[in-house]
């Protein structure tokens, strides 16, 4: 069987665990692009679960939709506040398709991580409280292009299947495979010996899972496995299909290497342990248990380690400097334009004007108390909205950010540093095209620093621009710190959030006057990195040298930048530390 097939049949037998335990795994992480493939997927799985209500919606849902909001009809018609129904509560004993999950915002994956927690909505809006039941199954739609964009932790720990079809073809996808059969007897009189249960949680605490939900559904899920296979045991390959299904699929390497046989001696093997003698006549014989079998599941939850955990870089336990990690000024609190997020009862800018039904939604609950007030005066009057009631549109505006590299380009190893700056440019401009980002590069070496590189998005110019960097010489660090604070000042005033990136071991010995002049340089060095360390973007310094030292982190500390010790750094390591800075915080 090809990987491709093999793919899709643990896909197929998703869906069918997915039907018997419903909302007690939590859901689905479904890694697929959008292509037929997905479709046939869904269309499956929407087939066999078509008894229940299923909802789709996107990231970008209000969270009014979410919760439920005020009925602003039926509470002017009826005098009192009424909510209406929320798409969490609509879909209680049903299916939520999450598409796009991995953009999801961390409050969106908060409420629906708490729904499914506690299987219900607690309801406290427009001074109505109360609690609905929303037990769900909720697909997660994972788009991501690689291991650096994945599912929210909040929603990934919470899911017990996973679903990868980036290797499935569309001729497979197609075909006739039909699902397995129903389950023929009950999962829950399904039995699982000792043996089985400490192999499973020996695989996920090598996979390094700090829940405990995931052996809990290795143990479930292995039994729903042998009630489909009509077994009232669960067997090694029943517990071998459960690692795939909640590590992911195709877990269990086929070419693992093969035992080394050993050269035969004349040295008889010692004799096995014997088993001890505690009077279980069922489990006595150790070798009911396959070791073998056992291998492959540890090396299966070795490798869903790699690839499901997140990516933890140095930048995360750098140390603490004064700036929080993350694009600097990337979201605009006071903007015009973008994507809504909410309301405000103060006007976000001159000018702005009150948003009309979040207004009325505001003024409906207090309409029967002010009609008291005003008496038979002004009975006439149909809605009392008053000041306090005006509802303003909040818009959150992600401003375009710009990467600027400067480059030690000084010394003897001042190529292999040049290649890696290259290379790690060239990976982050083909991410950057889709955020609308920039990159810039400054290399000194030298008398003085040279922008190499303008901010740019287009691939073609770099690679022009960067195709013959000069390298060796001494180091005018000065100079770089004083073309980083230009060039940062100009990407400022042109709306931009700039980001700095200095890879250099903080030692330069050129004076702003391209003079030879190590104790001058040390001191312009000094006065340039305060004025750099009271600007308000993100700075992380890359140490190149061989030997991380104390004078390296020093110099970031006085730059109030992440320090990253990266001595044998290439340009895909780079990439990803950069490319993790520039992701929203």
């Amino acid at each position: 069987m090809s990987e491709s097939e093999a793919a899709w049949e643990d896909a197929l037998l998703a869906i069918r665990v997915a039907e018997i335990a419903r909302h007690r795994i939590g859901g689905i992480h479904l890694r697929a692009r959008a292509g037929p493939v997905r479709d046939a997927w869904l269309v499956r799985f929407q087939e066999t679960l078509s008894d229940t209500p299923l909802i789709r919606f996107s990231p970008g849902v209000d969270e009014g939709r979410l919760l439920g909001d005020l009925d602003l009809s039926r509470t002017l018609a009826e005098g009192r506040p009424i909510l209406s129904e929320g798409l969490l509560v609509r879909a209680d004993e049903g299916v939520i398709v999450l598409a796009m999950a991995e953009r999801a915002e961390p409050s969106l994956c908060g409420i629906i991580a708490g729904a499914m927690d506690t299987g219900s909505i607690q309801s406290e809006r427009s001074g109505i409280s109360g609690s609905s039941s929303a037990r769900f199954t909720l697909v997660a739609l994972d788009e991501g292009v690689d291991e650096t964009e994945g599912l929210p932790v909040a929603l990934g720990d919470r899911l017990a299947l996973r679903v990868d079809l980036t290797s499935v073809s569309w001729r497979i996808a197609e075909g006739d495979l039909a699902l397995p059969s129903d389950a023929r007897i009950d999962p829950d009189s399904v039995t699982i010996s000792d043996d089985l249960l400490t192999a499973l949680a020996m695989a996920a605490a090598q996979a390094g899972w700090q829940s405990m939900r995931s052996p809990i559904w290795l143990s479930m899920i292995s039994r729903i496995v042998a009630a489909i296979d009509g077994s009232p045991q669960v067997e090694p390959c029943h517990a071998a299909a459960a690692i795939r299904l909640v590590f992911g699929p195709s877990m269990i390497s086929q070419e693992a290497p093969e035992p080394q046989e050993e050269t035969p001696d004349d040295t008889p093997p010692p004799p096995p342990p014997e088993p001890p003698d505690d009077g279980d006549e069922e489990n006595s014989d150790p070798a009911e248990l396959d070791l073998e079998l056992l291998k492959d599941m540890l090396i299966a939850a070795e490798a869903a380690k790699n690839m499901q955990l997140p990516i933890l870089l140095p930048a995360q336990t750098a140390g603490a400097n004064g700036r929080s990690s993350g694009k600097s000024g990337a979201h605009k609190n006071k903007a015009r334009r973008g994507r809504p997020i909410g309301f405000t009862p103060h006007a976000p800018y001159p000018g702005a004007k009150p948003n009309i039904l979040a207004t009325l939604r505001a003024a409906a609950p207090w309409q029967v108390i002010r009609k008291r007030e005003r008496g038979t005066v002004a009975s006439a009057r149909r809605l009392d909205i008053r000041k306090s009631d005006f509802r303003y549109r909040r818009l959150r505006d992600r401003s375009e950010t710009t990467v600027i590299f400067a480059v030690d380009a000084s010394g003897s190893t001042a190529m292999a540093r040049l290649g890696e700056a290259k290379g790690a440019v060239e990976l982050l401009l083909s991410e950057c095209y889709i955020r609308r980002d920039s990159v810039a590069v400054i290399a000194f070496r030298g008398a003085e620093a040279d922008i190499l590189l303008e901010p740019t998005r287009s691939l073609v110019r770099a690679k022009r621009a960067l195709g013959r960097l000069p390298g060796g010489g001494p180091t005018p660090l000065a100079s770089a710190i004083a073309k980083s604070l230009e060039l940062t000042a100009r990407v400022a005033r042109e709306g931009q959030s700039p980001m700095l990136v200095m890879m250099t071991d903080g030692n330069g010995n050129v004076a702003l006057d391209g003079t030879v002049n190590r104790e001058q340089s040390r001191e312009e060095v000094a006065g340039l990195a305060r004025q750099l360390a009271m600007q308000e973007m993100q700075v992380v310094m890359i140490d190149i040298s061989a030997r991380p030292r104390e004078t390296a982190r020093a110099f970031a500390a006085t730059l109030h930048a992440d320090y990253v010790a990266l001595p044998r750094a290439d340009a895909a390591s780079v990439s990803r530390l950069v490319s993790a800075y520039m992701q929203d915080s």
